[in-house]
């Protein structure tokens, strides 16, 4: 229900592009190595999406992990996130909704769907550097690996959700940017933490190279689980 309710939002939002300004869509492929819960060299491909409508800011992005070994299947992680923002022009300040979905066979948690509105602030913006800060309220329902749970055990947490998050870019030069995004989830179950660290440098015209390191953490996972998996990836990224 979950999955086709943000298919519906995007073809929504999709469908309405001709009236959109400053549209930038970026794909991108390659390899990944990955710590944690697994430990195996794996593919990865990604997508982002953003533009502006009126006083509103669309961004969707997307990403599918796959971790093989002789030719098995070992690990699968997806990911989908839509956020819009809104402010009145010329104002520092935004209102944004977000809605995220994490089915990742890395981690304890089988599946995460979590949902957030709040506050936002662009602590600082011109043409090199962007700083931005977030604070809302929301929810999330998890649902724990049924492997590693015994049916006394209670697989699925509803719970409501303080959420912190920023994200920063500083462009270093016309041809390489340093983008960092952090974000927290607290709840009375779990607390989950991401960040993610990437150098985007243009090799030409619109194909640029990416290196990024992400980090994901839950506080609160079953014993035969690690609390903490890392993400270092190398990708060609195509920008339209």
């Amino acid at each position: 229900m979950f999955i086709r309710s943000i298919i519906l939002i995007i073809i929504f939002l999709l469908s309405n592009q001709i009236l959109a300004q400053n549209l930038e869509t970026s794909i991108a492929a390659g390899y990944l190595a990955t710590s944690g819960n697994s430990n195996n060299q794996s593919s990865n491909a990604s997508f982002d999406t953003l533009w502006q409508q009126l006083l509103w800011q669309h961004n969707i992005s997307g990403s599918i992990i796959n971790s093989s070994s002789e030719n098995t299947t070992k690990a699968e992680a997806y990911a989908l996130e839509w956020q819009s923002n809104y402010s009145n022009r010329n104002s520092d300040s935004y209102a944004f909704i977000v809605i995220s979905w994490d089915q990742d066979k890395f981690s304890a948690y089988d599946n995460q769907i979590r949902q957030s509105f709040g506050y936002g602030k662009r602590i600082k913006n011109t043409n090199q550097y962007q700083l931005n800060a977030e604070i809302g309220l929301g929810a999330r329902q998890a649902k724990i690996n049924n492997e590693l749970c015994s049916c006394e055990e209670k697989t699925e947490q509803d719970e409501g959700i303080i959420r912190v998050s920023g994200n920063f870019n500083w462009l270093i030069s016309e041809t390489t940017e340093l983008q960092q995004s952090v974000a927290v989830e607290g709840g009375s179950n779990n607390t989950y933490f991401e960040a993610t660290t990437s150098l985007d440098v243009n090799i030409i015209n619109n194909i640029g190279l990416i290196l990024s390191y992400t980090l994901k953490n839950n506080s609160d996972v079953p014993i035969t689980r690690k609390k903490t998996d890392t993400y270092t990836s190398i990708s060609l990224e195509y920008t339209f």
